[in-house]
């Protein structure tokens, strides 16, 4: 994860993402080193070709009791929430790396 400087980093940007979605904003920070100022098809996109990065989603959200809350978010239902939306994240790498046989990734 070159993007960050470390799993708090991490944690804390993407919260700060899915704060700036609930209050409507439409331009999230794509990593913590570029801090760019992207569309949610953008970052997602980014997020969907880093496996390291779902990897680190899914960890959160299977161990750390916030990222657990929100990904159980779902409203609204297009917003920016990678934590609620990396399983299909992970599908998408998945299909795209042309992984034969693999149903998920390993691990974090």
């Amino acid at each position: 994860m070159n993007e960050y400087m470390s799993a708090e980093e991490f944690i804390a940007l993407h919260m700060q993402n899915v704060h700036l979605a609930q209050r409507g904003a439409s331009r999230f920070y794509r990593s913590y080193n570029s801090l760019q100022s992207v569309s949610k098809g953008t970052a997602y996109s980014y997020f969907a070709g880093d496996a390291e990065v779902l990897m680190a989603f899914r960890h959160f959200v299977e161990k750390e009791p916030l990222a657990t809350a929100v990904a159980k978010w779902m409203h609204p239902a297009d917003s920016f929430n990678p934590w609620r939306d990396q399983p299909v994240l992970e599908r998408l790498y998945l299909r795209n790396a042309s992984i034969a046989g693999l149903q998920r990734l390993p691990p974090f």
